[in-house]
């Protein structure tokens, strides 16, 4: 079990990142990656995820706390936690991490989530589709903080590097950027 500040590392091969076709799984109590040993979890507030190389899917929605999720150089999807979220499309700290085409899929959960994101390289999307209330989300707004749903989602884009939105069943006003949208 981990609690407090602990740092998982995996016994086979003492590293933290993992790297391929990754499915991971973050909730308050479990990190689940598809093809290892599940790790219990106690007491984290905090978590930061890498995928790194392949395609990889990051799930943290039944997490709630702080999460800081990175996809890395492939096609990533990636969905935030219940709470303060950094979405990180490929890692800024790693040139060699570049160029995936990602997707950020966002849902209702009933709670004020904030967020904060930036796609990187390769064709971004935001997917808010199992949205059932009305959102509004404008890709040129830049740097400053966009209400997309009362009472659910503050978002927050770092970077003019999204060239796709995908709207919900209701009645979205969606806005595009100078990044040739779909």
């Amino acid at each position: 079990i981990v609690s407090g500040n602990d740092r998982v590392f995996y016994e086979e091969t003492d590293e933290i990142l993992e790297t391929g076709n990754d499915m991971i799984t973050l909730s308050d109590t479990e990190l689940s990656i598809l093809g290892r040993v599940d790790i219990q979890l106690n007491s984290i507030e905090r978590a930061v995820l890498f995928g790194l190389g392949g395609d990889d899917f990051i799930d943290a929605s039944a997490f709630h706390g702080t999460t800081i999720l990175v996809g890395g150089s492939d096609a990533d999807q990636i969905v935030p936690g219940v709470g303060t979220s950094v979405l990180l499309g490929d890692d800024p700290a790693d040139a060699a991490v570049r160029a995936g085409d990602d997707r950020f899929i966002f849902q209702e959960d009933g709670g004020e989530n904030s967020v904060l994101i930036r796609g990187g390289e390769g064709h971004d999307t935001l997917d808010f589709s199992s949205f059932s209330s009305a959102i509004t989300v404008d890709l040129s707004n830049v740097g400053a903080e966009q209400l997309v749903s009362v009472g659910e989602l503050r978002l927050l884009i770092q970077d003019d590097d999204f060239e796709s939105v995908i709207g919900g069943s209701n009645g979205d006003t969606l806005a595009g950027n100078d990044a040739g949208n779909e």
